[in-house]
């Protein structure tokens, strides 16, 4: 592949949350190396609050899986008219390797067919990388198009923004609950695949134990999902101290301005998880049937408990897909404590 004349470049990631972010670092490479091309990405909708505002990104075309056969050959449409010299495809699946080859780009990048049962897929690219290297975390691994195209790597450095207005937001719902001047510690005790959390008595131990005994102020947070609300509400019926609730009140960028205010993150492997490692709050993590050496907090001042059992990281939606995971469920409230406070003791936060 030629690097010459490229002056218009997309990057497709059909993924989730967490799974676009850590691409962030690919973009800030893209920028450095490319100066004066126009950037742009195609990501699910729902995940676009991880890209916007990022100087690195020109421009974001999303996708809706759900909307009519007429939507997307629009979007279709769209990218063609905007004739990308490169695409580079980052996802594993076959929509984002169609939709890189029917943007007619002369260049195409994508990785080696894996799991598809599409046996052609490979054959839709000009160029292919190698497929997912589990002992890689996600974020070199997704800088894997650099060595591709034969570019050094400048950063693996994430990048989160927001506005001016998020910031004023967040910092006048703290100023209202008295949290302003004094440090706090969020808690994200939930995920979307439930299968991934703790247990609310777990939860609700650890709560007690950040208010109680190192006198630290907790925010509890999720997403607006009923079945996570749920979980936070069970959490809250157990705890014996007062904790301020913003449980499905944030958008994906409050809660980052709220995570980064924060001087501890302590939650499961969930989005917020690397939002806090891509603002630079540490991180105390459980992790059960995924894979932390891929999947785990980005950088080195963070802390994950896990269970050293032979059967995980296993990939699956709880034990035979039960979504129950006893790897996670079993990890006991005072191991969970006694990492919280060798953490806490690094930053200044002694335990009484």
């Amino acid at each position: 592949m030629t690097l010459n004349n490229i002056n218009n470049i997309l990057v497709i990631k059909f993924k989730h949350i967490g799974d676009v972010l850590v691409t962030t670092p690919l973009f800030r490479n893209l920028r450095i190396h490319f100066p004066d091309a126009r950037i742009c990405a195609s990501v699910i909708h729902n995940t676009v609050e991880m890209l916007s505002d990022n100087p690195d990104i020109d421009a974001i075309f999303p996708v809706n899986r759900r909307s009519g056969l007429w939507t997307q050959l629009r979007l279709i449409g769209e990218l063609r008219r905007n004739r990308f010299d490169l695409v580079i495809d980052l996802s594993e699946g076959d929509r984002g390797a169609i939709v890189a080859f029917l943007t007619g780009s002369p260049c195409r990048l994508g990785y080696r067919r894996r799991r598809s049962k599409f046996m052609g897929r490979d054959l839709l690219f000009t160029d292919l990388m190698s497929s997912v290297d589990n002992d890689k975390h996600a974020v070199r691994y997704h800088l894997e198009p650099l060595r591709a195209l034969g570019l050094p790597v400048k950063t693996e450095k994430m990048r989160l923004q927001w506005t001016d207005a998020v910031e004023e937001k967040v910092d006048r719902l703290l100023r209202e609950r008295g949290l302003k001047e004094q440090p706090f510690v969020v808690v994200h005790p939930t995920s979307r695949w439930l299968f991934k959390s703790w247990t609310p008595e777990g939860n609700s131990a650890v709560i007690d134990f950040l208010r109680e005994r190192c006198r630290l102020p907790v925010v509890v947070t999720c997403s607006d999902d009923p079945n996570e609300l749920a979980v936070v509400k069970s959490i809250m019926h157990g705890v014996r101290v007062p904790v301020v609730d913003l449980a499905g009140q944030l958008t994906l960028k409050e809660l980052a301005s709220l995570i980064r205010k924060a001087v501890l993150f302590f939650g499961v492997d969930t989005a917020p998880m690397h939002i806090a490692a891509a603002v630079g709050t540490p991180v105390v993590a459980l992790f059960g049937p995924s894979g932390d050496h891929m999947w785990g907090p980005w950088g080195h001042s963070h802390v994950v408990v896990s269970q050293p059992w032979d059967c995980r990281p296993c990939g699956r939606a709880g034990c035979n897909d039960s979504g129950s995971s006893r790897c996670l469920e079993t990890i006991r409230a005072e191991t969970v404590i006694d990492a919280l406070s060798a953490k806490l003791r690094d930053l200044g936060f002694t335990p009484s």
